[in-house]
């Protein structure tokens, strides 16, 4: 029987199996390092900006007053969320000759964003008294909506002077003016009322912050309109007072 020849050039070969590449401790070392850095570079990106921020605010004592202000400084909540964020609107440096320091009140809404009042020392001015506080909104659109919003609670809207542009201390500001009627209550037992008449005029200077700003406002009380006075002597006495206020910068 012939043997068949065989080609050894055609002869199969067993193929090596392929070889495992095993990380050494360097390379999972720097692995690991990444991975770590990946991590604080993640919780810096969302964290600390925030953490900055509040940083910046103003502490509340344990009876929710701000603390860390003078006496002459206002403030203002710059949060547009319920967790409060306050900072430094402005400083009144200066009174207007003719009025003095009345007294600092709660802010209607939120008490820590307290007002000034200052009341004139001449019975018989136009203008007995005017009140500086901070405004939500920017001076702008404070000045265009707040005269409408007042109509929910006034008994008669008499007139409405629409927002009109000024420039205080080469800052903008806005005024306006509404005059309105009230009523209440004088004797119980009888019933009897009493109508009220007020003329009030506010000017609204935009602050260092966008959504937040400088009310300044003066309201002239009588029993008829005979009580009220010219639009701009009300406003002068507040641009003047506007004058001596300095601005916060924005922090």
């Amino acid at each position: 029987m012939a043997v068949k020849k065989v080609n050894p050039n055609r002869v199969n070969r067993a193929k090596k199996p392929k070889e495992t590449k095993h990380m050494t401790k360097e390379e999972k070392r720097n692995i690991l390092l990444c991975a770590v850095a990946a991590v604080i570079i993640i919780l810096v990106i969302v964290f600390v900006p925030d953490m900055v921020k509040k940083a910046k605010n103003l502490k509340v004592d344990s009876e929710g007053a701000v603390t860390g202000v003078t006496d002459n400084e206002l403030v203002c909540n710059i949060s547009d969320t319920s967790e409060k964020a306050y900072r430094k609107l402005c400083t009144v440096d200066t009174i207007p000759d003719g009025y003095q320091f009345g007294e600092k009140e709660d802010g209607p809404i939120d008490t820590a964003v307290y007002l000034f009042s200052y009341t004139a020392t001449d019975e018989s001015a136009p203008v007995q008294e005017y009140r500086i506080q901070a405004g939500t909104g920017s001076a702008k659109d404070l000045a265009e909506k707040t005269p409408n919003r007042m109509s929910t609670f006034a008994d008669e809207i008499l007139s409405i002077q629409e927002a009109q542009e000024v420039t205080v201390n080469g800052q903008t500001a806005y005024w306006y003016e509404i005059k309105y009627t009230d009523s209440y209550t004088s004797d119980e037992e009888t019933g009897e009322s009493i109508t009220m008449y007020h003329q009030m005029v506010a000017l609204c200077v935009q602050s260092n912050y966008a959504d937040n700003c400088v009310v300044l406002a003066a309201t002239v009380n009588g029993t008829s309109e005979d009580a009220f006075t010219d639009s701009q002597t009300v406003l002068d006495v507040l641009e003047k007072a506007a004058e001596g206020v300095t601005l916060a910068d924005k922090t």
